[in-house]
């Protein structure tokens, strides 16, 4: 039956070879409208309209489903909205469909990165530089895995390799701060977070970096500031409810750095640090007992986690402790 059927469809053809034209025509003008589509959907991108952008490359895929680029399109629209399992199936049906897809292997990393995958992310970016040795996005990923995986030096070249290929880029400033802090080069960092904020007022990270950079210059005030400014915001990263825990307990506004402190340690309940500045806010505030008791947990909790420095500050905290 299948047979006689297809037999029947060609017979069709072979009268009517109008329709047969009309058929190719209309599938070569669908086939034409997949790069306006795809130009539309990454200038919603671009608005933030990250819904309309997939349903744009949706429309795209309907007409061809085997357009790797309106598979990473959709991809970076899923990630926008912080679906991110949802994206990487999308980037890899784009790099399965064309394997030397560089900018598919480049926005593969850095969502990897936002999960924290460095290991893949820095493979994908290898990948994606070996292909264009020219794209900055991918060195600014790269610097991104390698400043997790603890790679300073590779990671402070990749990010000056970004900013040469592309100066304009406020991410590019604010990865190569957060490495150049790391390593102690504070004058550099406060250079390029000066940077990235000039060039992205509105980047609130590049604010939270700078803070961190005052941190380890001891310019409590200074820190003080962004991180306050960064927190009005951006009210829901606790992160820098510590840091500013920490600048405020330098200026001994003890009060305030309980508070924040306590924001941070409610959804992180296990980080030995916190409870060591808690339990030095609780020395400034004449609470032996509860600064003693937070000193014994933070020590408790840098044994668990192999963590022999920060053993030995709080060891020496509770020696200060013992001898008051």
């Amino acid at each position: 039956m299948r047979i006689r059927y297809a037999a029947l469809v060609v017979g069709i053809f072979l009268v009517f070879p109008g329709i047969a034209r009309a058929a190719a025509q209309e599938a070569a003008a669908s086939a034409d409208q997949v790069p306006q589509l795809l130009d539309q959907a990454r200038q919603r991108l671009s608005e933030g309209q990250y819904q309309q952008a997939i349903n744009l490359a949706n429309k795209a895929l309907a007409l061809n489903p085997h357009s790797a680029q309106a598979l990473v399109v959709r991809g970076d629209a899923k990630d926008d909205l912080s679906d991110f399992q949802g994206a990487l199936i999308d980037y890899n049906a784009a790099i399965a469909i064309d394997p030397e897809y560089e900018y598919g292997y480049a926005t593969r990393c850095g969502t990897e990165n936002e999960i924290s995958q460095y290991r893949k992310a820095l493979d994908d970016c290898n990948k994606a530089i070996s292909l264009d040795p020219k794209d900055d996005y991918a060195y600014r990923e790269r610097a991104t895995s390698e400043y997790f995986l603890d790679r300073d030096a590779a990671g402070l070249e990749d990010a000056s390799r970004a900013i040469e290929l592309d100066n304009t880029v406020a991410r590019s400033f604010a990865i190569r701060c957060n490495i150049e802090r790391d390593m102690g080069n504070y004058q550099d960092a406060l250079a390029d977070c000066n940077r990235g904020i000039q060039l992205d007022p509105k980047r609130h990270g590049s604010l939270f970096n700078r803070g961190r950079v005052y941190i380890g210059e001891q310019q409590w005030e200074a820190a003080l500031a962004d991180f306050q400014t960064y927190l009005a915001a951006v009210p829901d990263d606790s992160s820098a409810n510590y840091w500013l825990a920490v600048s405020q307990s330098h200026l001994k506004m003890w009060d305030d750095a309980l508070k924040n402190v306590n924001i941070y340690l409610k959804e992180n309940p296990f980080d030995a640090d916190s409870y060591l500045v808690r339990a030095g806010i609780y020395a400034g505030m004449g609470k032996k007992t509860q600064a003693i008791d937070d000193a014994k947990t933070s020590l408790r909790l840098y044994h668990i986690h192999n963590n022999d420095q920060g053993a030995v500050r709080a060891q020496d905290f509770l020696k200060s402790m013992n001898t008051q």
